[in-house]
């Protein structure tokens, strides 16, 4: 079976320290701009969200699965949700697992990464810190599919630490999560500033 480049993004999250979704709202929707900035690097991207999630035409496309799961607001079970649909369609396929509230990754950081990808784990490292996304090869679905709310990917790489491979990024957008209403205002400046120039 062919192997494919494939994205697990898990937005299920409930935002509790922001005191709004700021997967959909506006000017800039978190979950769309993260996934457009990365689309091109990937064949495939397995959209983890909620049951309840309205998901608009703006988000759909041919190179995207929306897979919904309850409970998925923890990690792990986002994760697992991804995963089980990989290993059911493409199961020859290693995943890279990102999170939705990263939006100053781009297409090229998640290339560089994935040409780096040998076999086992690979994540990017910056000034000493481990960031994402983190690829997996495909003989690693099955524990990917077997995480719950309390066990998340961390397990996994305690587990099989002698195959991760550590790869030195240039850019702290590996790290830069949008965790809290100053980082989203940021954010935001950081982007009317580009428009600006």
């Amino acid at each position: 079976m062919k192997a494919f480049n494939i994205a697990i993004v898990a937005a299920a999250g409930r935002s509790t320290r922001m005191g709004f979704d700021k997967r959909f709202t506006a000017p800039r929707p978190l979950l769309a701009t993260t996934l457009n900035n990365i689309q091109r690097a990937y064949d495939l991207m397995v959209v983890v969200v909620r049951p309840d999630d309205q998901i608009t035409a703006t988000l759909e496309s041919r190179d995207r699965v929306f897979v919904r799961v309850e409970g998925g607001e923890s990690l792990g079970a986002s994760i697992a949700a991804g995963a089980k649909y990989v290993h059911q369609h493409h199961p020859s396929s290693s995943v890279a697992v990102h999170l939705a509230d990263m939006p100053y990754l781009t297409a090229a950081h998640c290339m560089y990464l994935r040409r780096a990808h040998e076999d086992g784990i690979t994540l990017p490292v910056y000034e000493g810190q481990r960031g994402h996304p983190v690829i997996f090869s495909a003989d690693l679905l099955d524990e990917l599919c077997e995480l719950n709310e309390a066990e998340g990917a961390k397990q996994i790489l305690k587990r099989h630490s002698r195959r991760i491979k550590q790869v030195a990024v240039a850019t702290d957008a590996v790290l830069k999560d949008i965790d809290v209403k100053d980082d989203w205002n940021s954010w935001l400046r950081a982007n009317n500033e580009r428009k600006c120039h």
